[in-house]
C-alpha cells in the first residue's frame, strides 16, 4: 500500500452563514430548532456543515456545541464551528498554560482553519444557506412519534386587562371584551 495513490470522494461542504445577534427570548434550543428545519429543507444527509459569520461570535462556546451535537437531526455527517479567539478563551478556562494555547492558536493558524468571524472574508463552500439569527423566535416543541413539529411560541396580550382579573365573587373567570 505504501505509494500507492488512494482515491478518496471529498465530501460536499454546506456553508450557514449566520449574521446578527440572537433576540434576548430566543435560546440555543431556539436556534436548533430553526437551522435544523432549514437544512432538512436543503437536504444536507451526508455532506459536512460549516457555520461561519459574523453570528458566530455573538454565540457561546456552548450555543455552538449545542448547535454542532445537533447535525444527526438535521442529517449531515458534521455540523462544525471552526476554531476562533472565543474557542482559545475556553481552553484558557480548562487550565492550559499560556505556551500551550500560544502553540494550539499557531497550529490552527498554520492549518489555515482559525477563523476571525468578524473579518468579513466569507470561505468557498458547495452551496450556501444565511441565517439572521435575529429572527430566530422561541419556539414550543411538540413530540409525536419521533418527529417534532414546531410553533412560535405567540406571548399573548389583552386588550382589556380587567376582563381578566380574578374574581372577588364566583363568576366566569375570563369573559372575552365586546
Amino acid at each position: 500500500m505504501l505509494g500507492q495513490a488512494i482515491s478518496m470522494v471529498l465530501p460536499e461542504v454546506v456553508g450557514f452563514k449566520l449574521t446578527g445577534k440572537l433576540p434576548e427570548v430566543a435560546t440555543a434550543t431556539d436556534l436548533v430548532l430553526t437551522a435544523t428545519q432549514m437544512l432538512r429543507a436543503k437536504g444536507v444527509v451526508g455532506k459536512f456543515v460549516e457555520f461561519f459569520g459574523p453570528g458566530c461570535a455573538n454565540l457561546s462556546i456552548a450555543d455552538r456545541a449545542t448547535i454542532s451535537n445537533m447535525a444527526p437531526e438535521y442529517g449531515a455527517t458534521i455540523g462544525y464551528f471552526p476554531p476562533d479567539p472565543e474557542t482559545i478563551e475556553y481552553l484558557k478556562t480548562t487550565g492550559r498554560d499560556a505556551d500551550k494555547l500560544k502553540y494550539i492558536q499557531a497550529y490552527f493558524e498554520a492549518q489555515g482553519v482559525f477563523r476571525n468571524y468578524t473579518s468579513g472574508v466569507d470561505p468557498v463552500f458547495t452551496s450556501l444557506l444565511e441565517l439572521d439569527l435575529s429572527t430566530v423566535e422561541p419556539v414550543r416543541v411538540f413530540f409525536f412519534r419521533l418527529t417534532f413539529l414546531s410553533f412560535p411560541l405567540v406571548i399573548l396580550t389583552f386588550r382589556n386587562a380587567s376582563a381578566c382579573r380574578a374574581p372577588s365573587a364566583p363568576t366566569t373567570a375570563c369573559s372575552s371584551p365586546t
